[in-house]
């Protein structure tokens, strides 16, 4: 007589085959899924249960149905669903989840370096081109390229935003619907406040939950003397943060340091040179400033190695302060706080900053919280609350004009002056590349296959030969 199967057990198990790699980045992970088998390698930071696998925090409990329900989530992973595995990004398009659909497989990744590393052939012929297909995440959530690019032996499928549903024995994935975070309703400034606030706690909560094997630790903010970083301090100090990072300098030379709105929240600020100061060339007729790949250094090319924008390299002077903590930034706050919120309710973008750090953040294992893009679907009341009559006295003469984070940091204690005068950049807008982005990227998925190299067992190692 067969037993039956006890129905609250998986039918699946992501423990069975789980290998842990010490040299893949600690938030690394990657499946690779055949119809009778699924392997996982993951980094050292990557939490673990029988049903599921996961890096960074949600807002919620932390187990697999805490993940997948979450209103907002700053990380990704995989549940064992029954018969089913379902694969979660964040609430953001910042760090997609990729799967690379082979002949016989799928090699599913939070990084695209390891899901070719796990796969055969699956080395994009053009990058440039997969780059530019990159970019359409800009365009939001229903209309951003799913398809990266094409190989003669399958795909590299991009997931920016949501979820996806695997059918391992048919080898069948399917997109679930889009991470639309933190959705509750707000009808003034002090309710939205409230979102923001109550969402946060909660990200923080999932982060140190006793349950993890690694909690993460303490929070640190980006900080600049424009509006969205100031407003993101300013909330990160409420929620029990004591540091900043800022640099003194912004793209063109500029003083951009947020040491001063830092200082007068009480944290303490780390202030760096950004890299590119003094190295920059003007180019008048594009009115901006570039650099010259030839000027940067090793410590850059995980970022130029992306598959996505290599503007985030000003990061890389904070990486002292980093690992296995919680970073607020103000990614997409031009967008969500302007007039009119015209990031609307699919999370339109301006520009592809932010998604440069997706590397750079697996490696050092810490949890990225880009604050605007929670709650910034209610684009209808963003777009009234710009305009309502309790912001009147935090609206400035000029274009430059942002009232909701000026509220939130003057409600602060930031003094007006100090913040939201001119705007500036930080990002690093790097020229003369292609032949160094190609280089740095192939390094990238040599370091990951030298990180999971085979252990005599043929159905592995014959997908990642090539």
């Amino acid at each position: 007589m067969k037993r039956r199967r006890d129905r609250k057990r998986p039918f699946l198990s992501l423990a069975a085959g789980y290998r842990e790699e010490d040299r893949l980045p600690p938030n690394a992970w990657g499946l690779l899924i055949k119809p009778r088998r699924t392997t996982v390698h993951a980094g050292r930071g990557i939490e673990r249960g029988e049903d599921f696998i996961a890096e960074g925090a949600w807002a919620g409990p932390f187990s697999a149905k805490g993940a997948l329900s979450s209103p907002f989530r700053c990380g990704s992973g995989a549940v064992i669903d029954g018969k089913r595995i379902v694969v979660f990004g964040p609430s953001h398009s910042l760090d997609p989840v990729y799967c690379f659909v082979g002949r016989g497989y799928l090699a599913v990744s939070n990084s695209i370096h390891l899901a070719i590393a796990l796969s055969k052939d699956a080395m994009p012929r053009d990058l440039g081109a997969a780059r530019k297909c990159a970019e359409t995440s800009m365009a939001g959530f229903h209309h951003y390229d799913r398809i990266l690019y094409r190989t003669p032996t399958g795909m590299m499928l991009r997931l920016a935003f949501g979820m996806w549903t695997i059918d391992p024995g048919r080898l069948r994935i399917a997109e679930s619907g889009p991470a639309i975070g933190a959705t509750e309703d707000f009808a003034d400034f002090a309710g939205y406040r409230r979102l923001l606030l109550k969402t946060l706690r909660r990200i923080i909560d999932n982060a140190r939950a006793p349950e993890r094997r690694t909690p993460y630790g303490d929070l640190v903010a980006t900080c600049s003397s424009g509006y969205d970083s100031p407003a993101c301090a300013a909330l990160a100090r409420e929620l029990g943060c004591r540091e900043a990072l800022t640099l003194r300098t912004a793209r063109g030379g500029g003083v951009d340091s947020g040491k001063p709105v830092a200082e007068s929240l009480g944290l303490a600020c780390h202030e760096y040179e950004r890299f590119g100061a003094g190295l920059e060339e003007r180019n008048e007729e594009r009115r901006d400033s570039f650099l010259d790949a030839r000027h940067l250094l090793p410590v850059h090319d995980e970022f130029i190695g992306s598959v996505n924008t290599a503007e985030d390299l000003w990061l890389a002077a904070f990486a002292p302060h980093l690992p296995g903590r919680i970073l607020f930034t103000g990614f997409q706050g031009g967008q969500v706080w302007k007039k009119g919120c015209p990031s609307g309710p699919t999370m339109k973008r301006s520009d592809t900053s932010g998604s440069g750090v997706e590397q750079f953040r697996k490696r050092l294992g810490f949890v990225h919280v880009p604050v605007p893009f929670i709650g910034s679907t209610n684009h209808v009341r963003l777009a009234a609350l710009y305009s309502a009559a309790e912001m009147a006295p935090y609206h400035v003469p000029g274009a430059y004009d942002h009232p909701v984070p000026r509220r939130i940091a003057e409600d602060a204690g930031v003094p007006r002056d100090l913040f939201g005068q001119r705007k500036s950049a930080g990002s690093v807008m790097v020229v003369e590349s292609g032949a160094r982005r190609q280089a740095a990227f192939e390094a990238l998925v040599e370091s990951y296959r030298a990180a999971i190299p085979p252990r005599g067992r043929k159905d592995d190692a014959g997908a990642r030969q090539g």
